[in-house]
């Protein structure tokens, strides 16, 4: 959404407004921001570890 200088104007947040981690925005001079959902708790973090390797007992045994 633009913002033509007018004071007060306001600007809604919508699904086409978001950047989410990871990403990088490029080719702007400025831009405002608001930060939301932040910490160790939020899905986005819990979901980023990598995955388990998942190896039957027998798999696990032969390989030690």
């Amino acid at each position: 959404m633009r913002n033509d200088g007018k004071r007060g104007e306001r600007i809604t947040l919508d699904e086409k407004n978001i950047l989410l981690r990871g990403c990088v925005l490029k080719n702007t001079k400025w831009a405002y921001c608001v930060v939301v959902y932040t910490g160790h708790e939020t899905k986005i973090m819990l979901n980023s570890h990598t995955a388990d390797i998942k190896q039957s007992g027998v798999e696990q045994k032969m390989s030690k």
